[in-house]
């Protein structure tokens, strides 16, 4: 009838009470609403009734109803125009349209509008409760669906969450949003277990703050407490009034009813999962499985996310030991390539050591000159295998010992063979050296030298315009500890001139051409001049352009020229 009031039937429960579908029935019949009221209260919902557009959407702005049962002709606006500004308020609402009379057009457009169904007059109490029940199970399936799009999506975001974020606090902080949207709660926190057995809060969203606070809490009492050592979850409907959540924080934020989960690694515990609303409400048990199944993937982006920071820690501190064993190692090789600028009459000296152009750690490359008895100068150059701090300590072990081998005795082969013994005892299987180690005598002029599988010295007479090559006199020092070196003696007469290099020089390649010791032999003959030193610095220039600048090894050059005008009589 027109001008009907709102009426709320005397036995119909609350909006939401005991969590019975809200029906709303528009009829200006009274008498016609109030019987599908009985009939559909009979039937398990909580009905209200209104008698025209107006009095259902005053009763729509304080309920949410599941569903509505309209008839078509209402006084102010027709069902389906009431239905279309139910379903601007509330968007999942299901309608049932009763008609005086049906075409196929108001079918089509019932449809269009949403409706679930419709019904002709005059309509039997069966088919209403029956489309009325179908309707609110077309409901109840749509939400669950989106339930579920939206417990995946929960899902996948975790998932995205492991496998895109790049650290620990970015994983936990793209965990708690997708677990605050998936679950329609206030707000959500992750603890994690600190090294004293403590819990602290590494995450919350949207209460940040609280992280900043570092919050611990016992990982035995209180509400997260009692989640991680028994293992399972607990939900709690009012914390305000419950004596186990310790936490003000919660109480701060306003948090009333609150749910967690463990997070387990196989049987351990790690940490704790939980969400809060502001709401008074009991999770159910999907809200429950969720959770515990965003816990179990969030426990993996968590091991994952820490096996990247504790990769990269390790890393670190890997690249800091080699830098300062680096630097250790560089301190000690520069020890062992000692000024050469003294003074021997008859004798020019240049040298040079340079690493190599490409990175790579320090090496093994060495030389030495050591004044002996009666004028006599020895002359070493040499190589031990490896890098970094092992090579500069096995270096200082060969060279050190070769001085005070030579001082004793300075025959060269009796040298390395000494030499050769004490390095098999003391180094590595994987450790060993070539050697050069000559006696010059200048006033004479000879040469006397060993090698202990050494690149080949370049002995240029200049008078002649003829180049020698010193081969090595036997195997590398360090591998047989019986092996024999011969020593060999040499001119070494008026200007003639000596190049010594180790193998980073003869190794230097341009594609797969080596310069090797008859490019060196070029670049000495064709770089020789006055000043030793400026020959010498062409001679390693000629190298730098052989291989393009890309050395890729350390190298040592020793250059010596006799200077017989600065010899004195006998």
């Amino acid at each position: 009838m027109a001008g009907a009031a709102v009426v709320q039937k005397a036995t119909a429960a609350p909006a939401g009470s005991n969590g019975r579908p809200e029906v709303l029935v528009v009829d200006d019949n009274l008498g016609l609403a109030e019987v599908w009221g009985f009939l559909l209260e009979d039937a398990g919902y909580a009905v209200t009734l209104a008698g025209s557009a107006g009095d259902a959407l005053a009763a729509a702005a304080h309920t949410a109803f599941d569903a509505a049962v309209l008839d078509l002709q209402l006084p102010d606006l027709s069902g389906l125009e009431l239905f279309a500004a139910l379903r601007a308020d509330i968007p999942d609402i299901e309608g049932v349209l009763i008609t005086g009379h049906a075409t196929t057009e108001s079918a089509i457009e019932a449809t269009n509008r949403g409706l679930f169904s419709y019904l002709v007059k005059p309509a039997s109490p069966d088919q209403v409760r029956l489309l009325t029940a179908r309707a609110l199970e077309r409901k109840r399936i749509q939400s669950e669906n989106r339930q579920m799009l939206s417990h995946l999506s929960a899902l996948q975001d975790v998932l995205d969450a492991a496998l895109e974020s790049v650290g620990l606090t970015d994983v936990m902080q793209r965990v708690l949003r997708a677990v605050v949207a998936a679950t329609d709660a206030d707000g959500a926190r992750l603890l994690l277990q600190e090294p004293d057995g403590s819990l602290a809060v590494k995450a919350a969203h949207p209460f940040e703050d609280e992280v900043a606070l570092s919050i611990r809490q016992s990982s035995s009492e209180g509400f997260a407490g009692r989640i991680f050592s028994q293992h399972r979850p607990l939900q709690i409907s009012d914390a305000v009034r419950s004596p186990i959540v310790a936490s003000s924080y919660l109480r701060t934020a306003g948090l009333r009813s609150l749910l967690g989960v463990p997070l387990l690694v196989g049987d351990r515990a790690i940490g704790v999962l939980q969400i809060g609303t502001r709401r008074d409400q009991s999770f159910s048990d999907r809200d429950v499985r969720l959770l515990e199944a965003i816990a179990q993937r969030t426990v993996l982006a968590i091991e994952k996310a820490r096996l990247l920071e504790e990769r990269e820690q390790h890393l670190r501190q890997v690249e800091q030991a080699y830098e300062r064993e680096r630097r250790i190692a560089e301190t000690l090789q520069r020890s062992l390539l000692p000024d050469l600028r003294i003074h021997v009459s008859g004798l020019q000296i240049a040298y040079l050591y340079q690493a190599a152009m490409i990175e790579a750690e320090v090496g093994g490359d060495f030389y030495d000159m050591v004044e002996l008895r009666d004028g006599l100068v020895g002359v070493i150059i040499g190589d031990v295998s490896g890098k970094g701090l092992d090579a500069a300590v096995y270096t200082a072990l060969a060279k050190y010992t070769l001085r005070s081998y030579a001082l004793e005795d300075p025959d060269p082969g009796r040298v390395l063979e000494r030499l050769n013994r004490a390095f098999a005892r003391q180094s590595g299987e994987e450790t060993f050296a070539t050697l050069f180690f000559g006696v010059v005598d200048l006033v004479p002029g000879r040469l006397v030298y060993a090698s202990a599988g050494h690149e080949p010295g370049l002995l240029h007479h200049p008078d002649r315009g003829a180049t020698e090559r010193l081969p090595a006199t036997g195997p590398i020092a360090g591998v047989l500890p019986d092996a024999s070196y011969g020593t060999v003696e040499v001119a070494f007469t008026n200007h003639d001139v000596l190049l010594l290099y180790t193998d980073g020089a003869s190794d230097a390649r341009r594609d797969n051409e080596f310069l090797g010791p008859e490019g060196l032999q070029r670049l000495l003959e064709s770089c020789l001049q006055p000043d030793l030193q400026g020959a010498l610095a062409d001679i390693y220039d000629g190298i730098l352009r052989f291989s393009r600048r890309r050395l890729r090894d350390d190298t040592a050059l020793l250059l010596l020229r006799r200077r017989p005008e600065e010899l004195t009589a006998g």
